[in-house]
């Protein structure tokens, strides 16, 4: 607000505002002021800025990019706890967020008090993630922004954008009326006791800084992902608006050394969280940490998930890829007995670029005469593959591939069985790709040693689009062979049990959007389970994505979630199309004696922009670049442990380059359902990198550079401090010392 009056209030004992200021003043043109005055430590005043009665008062619109004159008397508050007795000079920055924490305070059981102006700064700072008094208003186009302030130059943005779009019936026609409309709106729906802001404020809020986050022309490099927090908190619900109690601005009479107490405690219970949830021993059997035995003992039983879906995909792909290829054949619509899909989802040794599914039609039923016109197409031969090499010679190369290899036949009611073992094939190849199978071994063998298992058997019931039509929908039921390891050569279970139901719409031979439902179940020897995976529901589109909502149990062990793959662009080449949207919800189980525990549940967004101007046949540089962020908002926790609940957000620009993007991570601990404490951790790149970690609830924060030696703690506004953390030791200025080695 520049060229608009300034006041300082002291709080009456009815902790209300005195009407008569203690010290006056005026911005500036940028809206910066000093202001002076005598103070009483620990008793909270309020710093109050007006608009000017001749209309000279302006603000610059984030959104317009305009000068914008504010109405007469539009005025907005912040709260300060002074320190120290006497002669104070302050310019704590006034904001419409600050003006929130006024409100809620004022409108708190006994007003103003110092625990409610402790508690409104508390509750504030732990929706944004940093006290908005302390940090200085800037362009969010400014190169040399901290990362708070980038934060807080969306969130003005954002308020700007409410009134921009006339939000919360704040429509006038005047600019100015609108802003002080919308900032009256904030201040009214505040509160000590939740994050959220009433009447569907946060709700409106939280669209329009997503909406900002969305114009580049508002936002500059400002990646979307360090707003995740505010972004979560704004949509909170329930238990998860609830503050962390405050402890800080402690008053009279010894306020230094009551925040030493309290940081003690606080570091302690932070320390004894860490280390008692997480361990440097990793994930493995010997784990000391809590969430280490909870995560090793999921990751050993649910080893299996990532064989059994790349199996069922794979095979049941190659299945419905040769039933179309035989009614195609029969019909006429195609003179090819061979059909082939999938070039990129076959791993190899890197030499060769092999179709995971492949299918050809042979006349007899061993498989070695193909068919040469409709009427002798009489069998199916599919391959689905899943690993293959390539080494060559002077006269040729062998080609060697890991498969499930599947004869199918058709039936007289117009359903197909199958017959499939994983084999390991050999060719020899000319250098004019002409080939010979050499070898074709099955790889499941009888306890002898030398005879090999029965085949697996199944059929797949297809419905036409008519007489040798195209399959419109299937039903998939029997036993598929064992499944490969994920991009190796080994068997890692002996069989599956299928039953799923689809459909899908070709176009042009190929299918355009695919639908799946029903279950796999992993089998460890011929008759015992060792996992299943229910697939709910799951569909695959070329033009809108992937979208998949299942459960993998494994016994002691369930993960059960949706995946979504979104967002289907193509790159400026036109030779890609990928999703540029990934969403991963779900939740981490570990089941004992029939008791569930779930120990991580959350939400996991991938989100690539610019890939529009992004040419895959490029290599990646400086002016040929997307950007992926990423978030990750969830809770982990252990038995007899509080819950963490996280919230996570950085980013990757792919530009050839290794540069590290900014990283916001918030965390609050919760005992008993209520939280304890809300740390803020963020790193900014540079030369060299700096962080920051704060503790909302007692205004306790720590700033340093990359490498640094010694780290300052400090509290309060303007900050004091009480201790200085090196070499794993945070000394105290009362010369008190604790460890925070976290030993991790």
């Amino acid at each position: 607000m520049a060229n608009a009056d300034v006041a300082v209030y002291a709080v009456n004992a009815d902790g209300q505002m005195a009407s008569t200021p203690l010290a006056t003043t005026t911005t500036d043109g940028n809206g910066q002021y000093q202001l002076n005055f005598n103070a009483t430590k620990g008793q909270p005043v309020v710093i109050k800025v007006t608009a000017k009665a001749n209309g000279q008062t302006t603000h610059l619109d984030e959104v317009t990019g305009l000068v914008q004159a504010l109405p007469a008397n539009f005025s907005m508050r912040a709260l300060l706890v002074p320190q120290t007795t006497g002669a104070t000079s302050t310019s704590v920055n006034v904001t419409p967020f600050s003006e929130i924490a006024v409100a809620a305070a004022a409108r708190a059981s006994g007003g103003i008090t110092p625990a409610n102006a402790a508690q409104a700064k508390s509750t504030v700072t732990q929706l944004l993630g940093f006290d908005p008094t302390t940090v200085a208003v800037t362009s969010a186009q400014n190169a040399s922004a901290t990362l708070e302030q980038q934060k807080l130059a969306v969130m003005l943005a954002a308020v700007s954008q409410m009134s921009s779009n006339g939000d919360l019936g704040c429509n006038s026609s005047n600019a100015g009326a609108n802003t002080e409309c919308v900032v009256g709106k904030l201040s009214a729906n505040s509160s000590l006791s939740s994050l959220q802001l009433g009447n569907g404020v946060s709700s409106a809020l939280q669209n329009a800084t997503q909406t900002v986050l969305n114009k580049p022309e508002l936002v500059g490099a400002i990646q979307t992902s360090t707003l995740v927090n505010i972004v979560t908190n704004l949509g909170c619900s329930g238990a998860a608006c609830t503050p962390a109690a405050s402890g800080g601005n402690i008053p009279a009479p010894d306020p230094v050394a009551a925040t030493i107490t309290a940081a003690k405690l606080l570091f302690t219970q932070i320390k004894s969280d860490l280390t008692t949830m997480f361990s440097k021993d990793g994930v493995s059997a010997n784990a000391t940490g809590a969430l280490n035995q909870e995560a090793f003992k999921f990751e050993q039983v649910m080893k299996g998930v990532q064989p059994p879906v790349e199996t069922v995909l794979k095979d049941a792909s190659a299945l419905v890829m040769g039933i179309d290829l035989y009614h195609d054949y029969k019909a006429g619509r195609t003179n090819l007995p061979d059909r082939a899909r999938a070039f990129d989802m076959t791993a190899t040794n890197g030499t060769v670029r092999v179709p995971a599914v492949g299918c050809t039609l042979y006349q007899d039923a061993d498989t070695q005469i193909r068919a040469s016109a409709p009427a002798n197409a009489n069998f199916i031969g599919c391959g689905a593959r899943f690993y293959a090499t390539r080494s060559y010679s002077g006269s040729g190369y062998t080609h060697t591939e890991w498969r499930h290899g599947i004869t199918v036949t058709p039936q007289t009611d117009g359903s197909f069985s199958y017959s499939t073992r994983a084999r390991q094939r050999v060719q020899s190849c000319d250098l004019s790709n002409n080939c010979t199978i050499t070898s074709n071994q099955a790889l499941q063998l009888q306890s002898d040693g030398s005879t090999p298992l029965d085949s697996f058997k199944g059929s797949v019931t297809p419905v036409l689009t008519g007489s040798h039509g195209n399959i419109a929908s299937f039903t998939l039921k029997g036993e598929l062979p064992a499944a490969f390891k994920s991009g190796g050569t080994t068997l890692v279970n002996f069989k599956h049990q299928v039953d799923i139901s689809g459909s899908q719409t070709l176009v042009s031979n190929e299918p355009t959007a695919l639908s799946l439902s029903g279950y796999v179940a992993a089998y460890k020897d011929a008759t015992t389970q060792e996992g299943k995976l229910t697939l709910n529901s799951g569909s695959l589109d070329k033009a809108s994505g992937a979208a998949v909502n299942l459960v993998w149990n494994a016994g002691t062990a369930e993960f059960e979630g949706d995946l979504k793959l979104q967002g289907m662009t193509t790159d400026k080449s036109g030779t890609d199309t990928t999703p540029t949207q990934l969403a991963l919800k779900g939740m981490l189980r570990n089941i004992a004696n029939g008791v569930s525990t779930e120990f991580l549940s959350g939400q996991l967004n991938v989100t690539a922009t610019g890939y529009a101007q992004f040419d895959s046949t490029q290599p990646p540089s400086a002016s040929n670049k997307y950007t992926a962020d990423l978030t990750f908002v969830g809770a982990v926790t252990a038995p007899n442990r509080p819950k963490l609940e996280l919230t996570l957000g950085t980013a990757t620009v792919i530009n050839g380059s290794s540069a590290r993007q900014p990283v916001s991570l918030q965390y609050r601990t919760l005992v008993n359902g209520m939280p304890r404490s809300v740390v803020t951790l963020t790193g900014t790149p540079g030369t060299p990198d700096s962080f920051r970690l704060a503790e909302a609830s007692s205004g306790l924060s720590m700033n340093w550079l990359e490498g640094a030696s010694t780290i300052d703690l400090v509290f309060g506004n303007p900050a004091i401090k009480i201790g200085q953390f090196k070499s794993g030791l945070l000394t105290f200025s009362d010369s008190s010392v604790i460890s925070l080695d976290l030993g991790l």
